[in-house]
């Protein structure tokens, strides 16, 4: 088994829905989504540098983003600034 990224957590929990679970399996899965991605012990910078990645139409500007090195929220709204 492959560990999971904050990433992939994230996008599981995202596109969940209840479909024909019962409560009880249900809640059970919420909780078990919960628990996997506060794992990742992430910060406000760090979901707001997923979601905006996430968020992101364009692929080009995705391309590019992963191309550079950029750790922090600013740098990434700053090089999405220079790229529009």
């Amino acid at each position: 088994m492959r560990p999971s990224n904050l990433g992939n957590d994230l996008n599981t929990a995202l596109k969940y829905r209840r479909g024909a679970d019962s409560m009880t399996e249900f809640t059970r899965k919420i909780g078990q989504l919960a628990r996997n991605i506060m794992r990742h012990k992430l910060e406000e910078e760090d979901l707001k540098i997923f979601l905006i990645q996430n968020a992101l139409d364009d692929p080009e500007t995705k391309k590019d983003l992963k191309m550079k090195d950029l750790k922090t929220f600013d740098e990434i709204k700053a090089r999405i600034k220079k790229l529009r």
